[in-house]
């Protein structure tokens, strides 16, 4: 990237995949995303983040940021053959003279004038449904994308290694990058935040317990945690309690029935 399309030195411009910040439900790749610039941005004054997205936004996860603009661009039926990913994206980028395109949900186009650089979390279809024509296709996208890719980045070596595997791509160009805590995350704090937290879900002050995050989708496996609960001793069980959260009806209710 030393000879950038501006010309030599200067500012750094880096063309975004924004479509998953600026969702009305956004969640993991999008908070992920929003997280990511949100750190970055400061860090980076003489970057400047352009974030292209189809749909209106929801809102802007990135006020007062200066070096982030957004960009809404759109496609007559852009639903057909992936159009927005395959073909306006790229061309916005280019047109926006980016030194690079970053794409960081998985996918990406499979030609780009800009360098690409593509963010793939994990290989979960391809682990859960191999067979099924929707992971073929998926599989087919995420390919494609990453054979023309100057970087593949994903956020742990497990994963890593399995795109080296079904993607056939080169070791040096899979870079596994752990993701941080979110900032709401602190480590450590007073004793009286722990208990806060623990009243708030019916927990005893001080008493030990085992945490974990329920969903729904069977890939979490919310269901076999509370069967493995149930298997532990009596007495590992009396010391500790289990708090599951993040489940939304219905399911909420029937895990609660099955615990």
């Amino acid at each position: 990237l030393r000879a950038r399309r501006g010309g030599g030195g200067g500012l750094m411009r880096v063309a975004v995949d924004a479509r998953q910040a600026y969702r009305a439900d956004r969640r993991g790749i999008g908070r992920t995303l929003v997280n990511l610039l949100r750190a970055l941005a400061p860090l980076r004054p003489d970057w400047h983040f352009e974030l292209f997205h189809e749909a209106p936004a929801a809102d802007d996860p990135f006020a007062g940021l200066p070096n982030i603009s957004r960009r809404q661009v759109s496609i007559p039926a852009s639903y057909r053959f992936d159009l927005w990913e395959r073909a306006r994206l790229p061309l916005a980028a280019w047109a926006s003279r980016a030194d690079v395109l970053f794409c960081p949900a998985n996918t990406g186009p499979g030609f780009s004038s800009v360098p690409l650089l593509l963010m793939v979390h994990d290989m979960i279809p391809v682990d859960d449904a191999p067979g099924d024509p929707a992971t073929r296709d998926w599989l087919r996208r995420v390919g494609r994308a990453a054979r023309i890719a100057r970087r593949v980045y994903t956020p742990s070596e497990y994963s890593r290694g399995r795109i080296i595997e079904h993607l056939k791509l080169p070791p040096e160009r899979v870079v596994a990058v752990p993701s941080a805590a979110e900032p709401a995350v602190a480590a450590g704090g007073e004793p009286a935040d722990a208990d806060r937290a623990r009243a708030k879900y019916g927990l005893a002050p001080g008493r030990p317990f085992a945490f974990g995050f329920a969903a729904a989708d069977p890939r979490k496996n919310t269901r076999r945690v509370v069967e493995a609960w149930a298997k532990l001793p009596e007495a590992v069980r009396a010391r500790f309690d289990l708090l599951m959260v993040g489940a939304q009806e219905p399911a909420l209710s029937e895990f609660r029935q099955l615990a």
